[in-house]
């Protein structure tokens, strides 16, 4: 049980610490918002949902592409911003169940 509860710990810290790096625009300047961060058991590999609501396909996947550029400089800020022993892998995607969410609305 406190395994479980440190890994949901862990997501809320990464996913807080991400949205705040993208709110001020230190990597993409664009309105990028983070929906979830899903941690593997082992809380090596990170995968964080990026939800763009408002933009074509094709805008969407050069946004996820310049993210996915960036992402070393995103760690080494998560690395100075958070303080855990160990900060994992980020891996960006694409949050499909929150563009369902506006495409029904």
């Amino acid at each position: 049980m406190e395994k479980r509860v440190s890994k949901l710990m862990m997501q809320s810290i990464l996913c807080r610490a991400i949205a705040k790096i993208f709110m001020e625009g230190k990597v993409c300047n664009q309105g990028i918002s983070v929906s979830r961060v899903n941690l593997s058991n082992d809380l090596k590999v990170a995968d964080v949902f990026i939800a763009l609501s408002f933009w074509s396909k094709e805008d969407k996947h050069s946004v996820l592409a310049e993210i996915k550029k960036s992402s070393y400089f995103i760690y080494k800020l998560l690395l100075k911003d958070v303080s855990l022993r160990y900060v994992p892998k980020l891996n960006f995607k694409l949050d499909d169940d929150q563009q369902e969410i506006y495409k029904n609305h």
